[in-house]
């Protein structure tokens, strides 16, 4: 668990008188004013405590304290002042949502117990918001893995579209980048109700009636109505609901909403599953998203943008098939969670189980196992690796 705290007050003598005295026990950094504070928390950052004065030139410490809250919401707050008065106290509470007020002088034997609570608080904070991400996503996960194993096609590749969601969400410093990941996880789960020979027609591409068009367009009401029974996943659902507006507010749902009145994740999303789409399930290339470019009106220009300069990223690194990524041939037992296909798995009878570009997990390399211990899936299986000596001494065994 951190112990660091952030001190803010406009005089360095009070910041290093208090800094002496708690030193021994918390990791302690300091500030002089309001817009060093902020700065020091976007830059030097996490912390679990901040402890702000109350009057500083240029901010005082209640907007010192709300804009924290903006910068780092799990940072817990609290103020020492020279202000004992009850308004202070009460504005402080109130607008800068401190969790302890102190006033000076205050020693240590008051101020840092108090610490250690907002300490315990931060953990509590820290571990239900965990909790949520890392328990819930870990149950979806294996819940998209056990529909890919029964029928790769219904929901698509979602670990690409995952993974390019989270490179987004990333470079777009989201504070809750998890749900945009989770949201392009659980997008398509709404597929799942669509009857198997209208799902036939939409693959081969075979007009539909009215009645199995609207089924179709329906799949993200649907989608948000089976995400909405996971509790605390509601923000997640209405993402999934809006992922295919259009920027310029057609599109399903048919209602008002339009531009930045559509939810962040869903123009995200609606960019991100379009681009796998459009590039048929492989790792997409600036010459995909250029592709979407010229559906004006379709997505966010700024967002399709930010977009762009993530796939480019992806094409020099680890997250993408780089140049210093080579095609190796591998039997199944040495493929690892992660492996881009470089070519389609097949089974014995030439049936196609896995399309070259998807991401393979854990789930799907079991099944590919016993198979293959069957005699039933074509071997060497071909997947994207870094040139390694030893990879390439065991990969056809």
């Amino acid at each position: 668990m951190t112990r660091r705290v952030l001190l803010v007050d406009d005089e360095p003598k009070v910041l290093s008188a208090l800094r002496r005295q708690l030193r021994s026990s918390f990791d302690v950094v300091t500030a002089v004013g309001g817009a060093a504070g902020l700065e020091a928390l976007q830059s030097e950052g996490p912390f679990a405590v901040v402890i702000s004065d109350m009057r500083m030139p240029e901010m005082d410490g209640i907007a010192f304290l709300r804009k924290a809250e903006e910068v780092s919401r799990d940072t817990v707050r609290m103020m020492l002042t020279g202000n004992a008065d009850q308004e202070t106290a009460a504005k402080a509470v109130n607008e800068g949502r401190v969790f302890r007020f102190f006033t000076k002088p205050c020693s240590t034997e008051i101020l840092a117990p108090g610490i250690e609570a907002a300490l315990e608080q931060h953990r509590l904070i820290t571990a239900e918001r965990d909790l949520l991400q890392k328990t819930v996503s870990g149950s979806i996960k294996v819940l998209v893995d056990v529909v890919r194993l029964v029928d790769q096609d219904i929901i698509g590749d979602t670990d690409l579209l995952r993974t390019l969601a989270r490179d987004t969400a990333k470079a777009l410093k989201l504070k809750n980048a998890w749900q945009v990941e989770m949201a392009a996880t659980l997008a398509q789960i709404g597929k799942l109700t669509i009857p198997a020979d209208v799902m036939g027609k939409v693959r081969s591409g075979e007009p539909l009636t009215d009645t199995e068009q609207d089924i179709v367009d329906r799949v993200p009401e649907v989608s948000r109505d089976l995400i909405g029974n996971i509790p605390r996943l509601e923000t997640i659902g209405e993402i999934a609901y809006y992922q295919g507006k259009n920027f310029d507010g057609s599109g399903f749902p048919h209602d008002d909403k339009r531009g930045a009145d559509i939810p962040l994740g869903a123009r995200i999303v609606h960019i991100l599953a379009d681009l796998v789409d459009a590039a048929g399930g492989r790792e997409p290339d600036e010459g995909t998203v250029a592709a979407l470019q010229t559906g004006a009106g379709r997505y966010d220009p700024n967002l399709l943008r930010a977009v762009e300069q993530v796939v480019r990223a992806r094409a020099v690194t680890a997250g993408g098939k780089s140049a210093a990524h080579i095609a190796t041939p591998l039997v199944a037992a040495l493929i690892v969670s992660g492996d881009r296909l470089a070519a389609d798995i097949r089974t014995s009878d030439g049936r196609v189980l896995l399309a070259a570009g998807q991401v393979v997990n854990d789930a799907q390399i079991k099944k590919l196992v016993n198979l293959a211990k069957m005699k039933r899936v074509d071997e060497p299986i071909v997947v994207y690796r870094e040139p390694q000596e030893e990879t390439m001494q065991k990969a056809v065994g």
